[in-house]
């Protein structure tokens, strides 16, 4: 539900505070949706689901982004 608004390239460049809010909105529903006590821990509660943190998520995007645009044909024209 929230991993295509994460996803999405720009995250990287936003501030600290907006990451931050990001991943307590993603715990929030992982703990919702594991059915976790409150205090659980967030690195416990991802790997308990599996699932990367906010910013685990925003730098494999990052990085599939650079590599998808220096893997286009048109690089080699710039």
């Amino acid at each position: 539900m929230i991993a295509p608004v994460v996803n999405y390239a720009m995250w990287g460049e936003c501030a600290a505070t907006h990451k931050q809010k990001l991943q307590e909105v993603q715990s929030r529903l992982l703990r919702m949706i594991l059915d976790v006590p409150y205090d659980t821990r967030t690195r416990d509660l991802h790997r308990i689901a599996n699932y990367k943190t906010v910013v685990q998520r925003i730098g494999n995007s990052l990085v599939m982004l650079f590599l998808s645009a220096t893997a286009h044909p048109s690089v080699g024209y710039l």
